[in-house]
């Protein structure tokens, strides 16, 4: 089943969507990087990425794998790689892994965008690093 229609089908009727009053329709949905409702960031489409928090504050994207032996087989289908911990680093490997390849070069300048947030939010904070020596 091509990913327009199953877009068309799943848009408005999915378990992952959240609606809330004052606020664009989100959604949980596994390989949906931002958690808008919208078909470019979709995780039902053939090429999705996702990025998420790992061990010691790493910070791990995943993509799918390509092929129809690897479609077949969930644990084969996607595919982890860890983002280097310097930023200038982890962005040309952001580059390296969705432009250069051409896996989805729409979506590098919104996944450079998550990696900072979420290395922003694994900082720890001045009082929690105080608290710890004392």
């Amino acid at each position: 089943m091509s990913s327009a229609l199953l877009w068309q089908c799943l848009k408005n009727n999915s378990s992952f969507i959240r609606k809330q009053k004052n606020a664009p329709v989100m959604t949980t949905e596994p390989g949906n990087l931002v958690g808008i409702n919208c078909e470019r960031f979709s995780g039902f489409q053939k090429k999705t990425v996702e990025m998420t928090m790992g061990k010691k504050g790493k910070v791990i994207m995943t993509t799918k794998s390509a092929g129809r032996r690897k479609q077949r087989c969930p644990a084969k289908a996607t595919h982890a790689m860890s983002l280097r911990t310097q930023a200038s680093a982890a962005e040309t490997q952001i580059d390296k892994a969705l432009v250069k390849t051409m896996y989805r070069a729409d979506l590098a300048k919104v996944a450079k965008h998550k990696y900072n947030k979420l290395k922003l939010a694994a900082r720890k904070t001045r009082d929690s690093r105080i608290k710890a020596t004392a």
